[in-house]
C-alpha cells in the first residue's frame, strides 16, 4: 500500500493532461502495488500541482543554471517562437520532475510504511466495529 501511495503521488509530478488517474491506475497495475491506495495518493496531491510544478523547475535550474526570465511579451513572442529557448526550459522541467519523483517516492513511501505499521492494527478493529454496527 504504501508504494501504491508513493507512485499514485508521483504522478502530479509530470504534465499528465487529464491522464494522471488512468496513469496511475495503470503505474499500479505494473508494479503490482495497491490500486486504490495509488488512485488515493494522486487525489490528495492533486492539489499541490503548483507547487510540485514549481519545485521541478526550481530541482531542473541547480542542473543547468538557467536565468530567470523576464515576463514580458518579447519573452512570451520568444517562448512561443523558439523552440531552442522553450526546450532548455523543459529540459529543466523535466530533469527536475525525475528527481522530485525520486525524492518524494522515497520519503512518501517510508512514510505511509511506518504509519501503516503503526497504525494497521486500530484500523481494522475500527473497520471491524464498523462492520458490526451496520450490519
Amino acid at each position: 500500500m504504501a508504494v501504491g501511495f508513493a507512485l499514485g503521488s508521483c504522478v502530479n509530478f509530470f504534465p499528465t493532461l487529464g491522464f494522471g488517474f488512468p496513469l496511475a491506475i495503470a503505474i499500479a497495475f505494473i508494479s503490482r502495488t495497491s490500486v486504490a491506495a495509488s488512485l488515493v495518493g494522486e487525489t490528495v496531491c492533486k492539489p499541490l500541482l503548483p507547487l510540485f510544478y514549481y519545485l521541478n523547475l526550481c530541482i531542473g535550474n541547480l542542473f543547468f543554471n538557467l536565468p530567470v526570465p523576464a515576463w514580458d511579451m518579447q519573452v512570451i513572442k520568444q517562448m512561443a517562437t523558439d523552440l531552442a529557448f522553450w526546450s532548455a526550459y523543459a529540459r529543466a522541467f523535466m530533469y527536475g520532475a525525475f528527481v522530485n519523483t525520486l525524492i518524494l517516492g522515497s520519503i512518501l513511501s517510508g512514510v505511509f510504511y511506518l504509519l501503516l505499521k503503526k497504525y494497521r492494527c486500530r484500523w481494522i478493529q475500527w473497520l471491524a466495529t464498523r462492520e458490526e454496527e451496520i450490519g
